[in-house]
């Protein structure tokens, strides 16, 4: 028989179980519980199924843009995106994002009352987050057409160095020909980097 635990801790290991991206074996972890007691309680209390847990309401990058950027209490992030507060605390750690206390320690910080009008300073810090997420998108979408033009500029010169070299030989010597597999890997890479920006183009239409 597991473990009987208080409401309380049944409450935070439904979160974690049901929200968080933590896998079983990380919630062992974190929490003590083992994994049969992890699964006795999510067959009994009707946990929802994490093969079932739905993907956050808002793109993961917003949901960073309004953590880092904004003073909107993450309680209200978390509520925002459909997931657990420990989910966004989660993602803090696992992708780095900056920590808010440093930052919020120069600036105006959220008051210990709360924020006079809320939904107000929440939609204008959407805002700016959706427009800093396209900034991102923007300057990643100019250097990888960057790369683009610098791959069918390189193609171009060596197609040149080629016809030159085979010019210069006379017919006499034998002409530096590029091998099937030399050419073939150059196409492939250039196709992929088309493929890409074509990908992150329809991504922002």
């Amino acid at each position: 028989m597991p473990p009987r635990l208080s409401e309380t801790e049944i409450e935070k290991l439904r979160v974690l179980y049901e929200d968080s991206p933590l896998s079983v074996l990380a919630l062992i972890r974190e929490t003590g519980h083992s994994q049969r007691t992890i699964y006795y309680y999510a067959a009994r209390r009707g946990w929802k199924s994490r093969a079932a847990r739905r993907a956050p309401r808002l793109p993961l990058a917003e949901i960073r843009a309004l953590y880092e950027d904004t003073i909107v209490p993450v309680a209200e992030i978390a509520r925002l995106a459909g997931v657990a507060v420990p989910t966004i605390h989660v993602w803090v750690v696992r992708d780095g994002w900056k920590p808010r206390a440093s930052r919020l320690r120069g600036e105006r910080a959220a008051p210990r009352d709360g924020i006079a009008d809320l939904p107000a300073e929440v939609a204008a810090a959407r805002r700016r987050a959706k427009q800093a997420v396209e900034e991102r998108q923007a300057r990643e979408e100019e250097r990888q057409l960057g790369r683009t033009a610098q791959a069918l500029a390189e193609a171009a010169r060596h197609a040149r160095r080629l016809r030159a070299a085979k010019g210069r030989s006379g017919g006499s010597a034998p002409e530096p020909v590029e091998t099937e597999a030399e050419r073939a890997a150059r196409q492939r890479e250039i196709v992929e980097i088309i493929e890409r920006t074509v990908k992150m183009r329809e991504g922002r239409e």
